[in-house]
């Protein structure tokens, strides 16, 4: 029989005889052990936020190329990763790129959606409206959308449709305005009322006005929509589409403002 001529490998040390750790040693594993949760916490949390920031610029990026529909697309993907760090910006900048891709009533739900999020506040720490507040925000935008849809309904001949839009819009924006108030039910204002909610409110209104005329035009009036139209001098058709361009042409110029971060409405949360 043959013995294995290998050499056997050194010896360590047995545990009796092996040195004991040191406490300072024992102390800092056992801080390592319990602080690895928390590092790998704020790792996740740091990788969350950078994912955050650069989805945000991915999607203004698009917006500021006028590329709505994709800015739309990148923003929605944001919302998953948003659901615990200010999730109405996500529904906010869909909303806000949904409309100006002329997805009106898609951008509607957005927006909507984005109010039911935000943090409820349309004043100051003076205790005024302030159009600069979260909450405005989203009522600015979604009171413009409303507006646009009201516009399409008019376009497409159903004047009934567009008053209930322009009231939807002037209900979303009031709270924002000088006075605090939405306009459906008050008379019509005049004055040196000059801030941006205030002149959106009255164009707003003044649209509105024009669909009901439109409105009773088209159907059969009772008595006191009859007595009220005697009183009424006509309308030229002329002068009413020359209203409606002006007031079409203040509506792009506040919104372009507003893009370009002059104003207090459109443009991107981030």
């Amino acid at each position: 029989m043959s013995v294995s001529t290998r050499f056997a490998p050194p010896a360590g040390p047995s545990a009796a005889t092996r040195p004991p750790v040191p406490d300072h040693l024992r102390r800092r594993r056992r801080l390592l052990a319990w602080s690895a949760p928390v590092v790998a916490l704020a790792l996740l949390a740091g990788g969350v936020l950078l994912g955050i920031a650069l989805g945000g610029w991915y999607g203004r990026s698009a917006y500021e190329a006028r590329a709505y529909d994709a800015a739309a697309t990148r923003f929605e993907h944001l919302k998953p990763s948003t659901v615990l760090v200010e999730p109405w910006k996500a529904w906010f900048n869909t909303g806000t790129a949904l409309e100006r891709a002329g997805e009106h009533a898609q951008a509607v739900e957005e927006l909507r959606g984005a109010h039911r999020l935000v943090p409820k506040g349309t004043t100051g720490a003076d205790g005024r409206p302030d159009p600069g507040t979260p909450e405005c925000r989203v009522r600015i935008n979604l009171s413009l959308t409303l507006e646009s849809v009201g516009d399409d309904a008019r376009g497409a001949g159903d004047p009934g449709s567009a008053v209930t839009y322009y009231r939807d819009a002037m209900d979303a924006i009031g709270p924002c305005t000088s006075d605090g108030r939405s306009a459906v039910d008050q008379p019509p204002q005049r004055g040196d009322r000059r801030s941006g909610p205030d002149e959106t409110e009255r164009r707003q209104r003044a649209k509105a006005d024009r669909a009901e005329r439109s409105q009773r035009a088209q159907g059969q009036p009772g008595q006191g929509d009859e007595q009220q139209s005697r009183k009424q001098a006509p309308v030229d058709p002329r002068q009413e589409q020359l209203e409606q361009r002006n007031q079409d042409a203040e509506r792009d110029r506040q919104r372009l403002e507003q893009q370009r971060g002059g104003g207090t409405g459109s443009g991107q949360a981030w």
